[in-house]
């Protein structure tokens, strides 16, 4: 994540080279992608603050079930500021924060807060539990390693000035390890205020993989004529011109035309230099354009096979003993689009959406755990799915109650 509050940002070089160096191997593009039209990637897609009780959240899809206990908000950057309560949820007139035909309109949801709790020109930031379900199955957290995604915004005052501090931009990256990307996971750069030049930006977001000698470009979709040759989608952004992103899944009819990376492939996204409204700007000041280059590999094999039942638990005392419903692969051999799992883990928490550790000290084998003893109180657990390397997302949440 760049924190940085400066007139222009300088981001050392060194510290984007993120993957490790190591053989590639290139493998064919399957016409039936990981991001099939009922198992496409959900994303968490930017954000809209409306009054100064009020933001918008942005989702590209709609959710099976949704709450305000599923997003925390906090001033300043990052999630380590004073939290701000949310009193409320509700749905959004206006849905769409992109208008580009055949990608995903998605959902939008209003969170509220008190009567002047957003501050002109200040910035605020949005964590997103990643256990939010979409309605195909797939939660926020599948394409992050089960990580929360992060979104910062400033409210502008009436005149639309944002202000020339609070600089800050989120990535795919912040989300995740450096490492084992999920292949069907969306490429972004949020921004905390809107580009200037929205349009460079988009035709200098680029990405190139590894092909053995060197990066090379890749190829870019049209979603309203897709094809199945392609790599990826054109990069999209939202209406605000605060969210950039690659997409590898578009709506409708596109079933056989959705995409996702190749795996075990080394990857780079390139950002350009981004001005940004009120001033300031995101630079890499090593590079004579400005471009901040972002290195990551993909994981090996197809992604695990969401997990869309919901544990069963029983209690002995304080002792709590979980069971589980295996997965199975999804899809026909050679379109494999989710692996069955090989070993889970089991989590808790205390809290419905946030907060959960890992339970178990190596990968369970079978599907059931004695998962241990607890306080007397509520503690929610959830079941995680192993295959080729990658941990896919949690589970629905078991809830025990300990007398």
């Amino acid at each position: 994540m760049l924190t940085v509050n400066k007139k222009k940002v300088k981001r050392n070089l060194a510290t984007l080279m993120l993957a490790a160096i190591g053989t590639v191997t290139i493998f064919s593009q399957s016409a039936f992608a990981l991001n099939a039209q009922s198992n496409a990637n959900f994303l968490f897609r930017g954000v809209q603050v409306l009054d100064d009780d009020e933001v918008v959240v942005y989702l590209d899809k709609g959710t099976s079930s949704i709450s305000k206990d599923m997003f925390k908000i906090y001033e300043g950057i990052g999630t380590g500021g004073t939290p701000i309560s949310i009193t409320g949820i509700s749905s959004y007139s206006s849905p769409y924060n992109l208008s580009v035909s055949g990608y995903a309109p998605g959902s939008s949801y209003i969170l509220t807060t008190a009567s002047g709790t957003f501050d002109e020109k200040e910035e605020y930031t949005i964590e997103a539990s990643s256990t939010v379900r979409a309605g195909n199955g797939l939660t926020l957290g599948d394409a992050l390693q089960r990580k929360n995604p992060v979104i910062s915004f400033v409210r502008p005052d009436s005149s639309s000035d944002y202000g020339t501090g609070n600089i800050n931009m989120w990535t795919f990256m912040d989300s995740q390890n450096n490492g084992n990307i999920a292949r069907d996971g969306g490429l972004y750069i949020s921004l905390s205020k809107p580009a200037s030049n929205a349009s460079a930006v988009l035709s200098g977001l680029k990405l190139y993989k590894n092909t053995g000698s060197g990066y090379t470009e890749v190829t870019y979709d049209n979603p309203s004529s897709p094809t199945t040759t392609a790599d990826v989608f054109q990069p999209v952004k939202s209406n605000q011109d605060d969210f950039f992103y690659i997409p590898l899944s578009i709506a409708g009819n596109g079933t056989g035309a959705q995409k996702n990376l190749l795996p075990g492939t080394a990857y780079r996204l390139d950002i350009p230099e981004i001005p940004l409204k009120g001033g300031g700007e995101i630079t890499n000041g090593l590079d004579p354009n400005g471009i901040t280059s972002i290195y990551f590999t993909t994981m090996s094999g197809a992604n695990p096979t969401k997990m869309n039942s919901t544990p069963s638990a029983s209690v002995t005392g304080s002792s709590v003993n979980l069971s589980w419903t295996a997965t199975s692969d999804l899809g026909t051999s050679p379109d494999i689009v989710g692996a069955a799992a090989t070993g889970y883990n089991v989590y808790h928490s205390t809290n419905k959406y946030f907060g959960f550790t890992k339970v178990n000290s190596s990968a369970i084998s079978g599907t059931s755990y004695s998962a241990g003893s607890y306080a007397s109180g509520t503690h929610y657990f959830r079941i995680t799915p192993i295959a080729n390397g990658y941990e896919g997302g949690y589970s629905n949440d078991v809830v025990v109650t300990i007398p």
